[in-house]
């Protein structure tokens, strides 16, 4: 490994990431984390730029996990589908 990369102020922050995100907690974390920041549905609010930008955030830092953990459109919709089957699931049974 080169000194660059050693002294890079993000050394290792990959590796953090999927420490985290890929035990089981951090997995239940991310799933939720993609339901609340509008993975699965559009940010878009008609007439309110300002609610449509929050939401827009919010996706895009869920994003930047993902990209972190290098997972592809495929995994995260995966994961989404998962998620949904388990709700349904969980209703199915009230």
């Amino acid at each position: 490994m080169n000194i660059r990369k050693l002294l890079h102020p993000f050394h290792g922050i990959r590796d953090s990431y999927k420490e985290v995100f890929e035990c089981e907690h951090g997995k239940l974390v991310l799933k939720h984390l993609m339901k609340t920041a509008y993975m699965d549905t559009p940010t878009y609010t008609p007439g309110d730029s300002h609610e449509t930008a929050h939401r827009e955030g919010m996706r895009r830092l869920v994003l930047s996990i993902t990209n972190m953990l290098r997972m592809d459109t495929g995994d995260i919709k995966t994961e989404l589908e998962e998620m949904h089957d388990a709700e349904d699931d969980f209703v199915g049974r009230g």
